[in-house]
């Protein structure tokens, strides 16, 4: 009996605590700015941060059987190049650099006149993928359109020359370690 009348002292409780209060807050009672505060809080509106750039391209290597490099490497709108370098490759852990807008623009262009948004979306296009042979994943983001192919094998030699000419950047650029 103990027992009913404290569970029954709790369900009155929560009862009584879910029930929506429903209460009239006068006209006079809503806060105004004055000017100054105004100005604060429209300049505390005007540093808010930025939001993060978008990818425009990146291209990233996954193991395979045997000793294949295993990288990302991605593109920003900024500028901004990331690099994070997995398993057998020469520049290991993330980095960061910058590239100018013409060089990046020049890697759009690139992808533009191989006709990189009219190829298959995954290679072999048969479906037959072999396994334990190294994955290639390329993305670019080209103005609205958005495209990304994977590259098992049997890809057209033009996206793999473009896979190559992303790689050759990697060594051609001055990395900075990001801890």
């Amino acid at each position: 009996m103990k027992y009913q009348i404290i569970i029954f002292i709790l369900f009155l409780f929560m009862l009584n605590a879910c029930s929506p209060k429903r209460s009239a807050i006068p006209a006079n009672a809503i806060p105004t700015l004055t000017l100054q505060q105004e100005k604060t809080l429209t300049y505390e509106f005007m540093n808010i941060p930025k939001a993060s750039p978008k990818i425009l391209l990146s291209l990233e290597r996954y193991p395979c059987f045997g000793k294949c490099p295993v990288y990302k490497i991605t593109f920003f709108e900024d500028g901004v190049v990331h690099y994070e370098g997995k398993r057998n490759v020469d520049l290991r852990g993330v980095h960061n650099t910058e590239i100018s807008k013409t060089a990046l623009y020049d890697l759009l262009q690139y992808a533009a006149n191989i006709n990189y948004s009219n190829l298959g979306n995954v290679y072999p296009q048969s479906g037959k993928i072999i396994m334990d042979v190294p994955l290639t994943i390329t993305y670019v983001q080209y103005g609205a359109e958005i495209n990304q192919i994977e590259n098992h094998h049997n890809a057209p030699v033009n996206l793999i020359k473009f896979e190559e000419h992303i790689e050759l950047l990697i060594d051609n650029l001055n990395w900075e370690i990001v801890n």
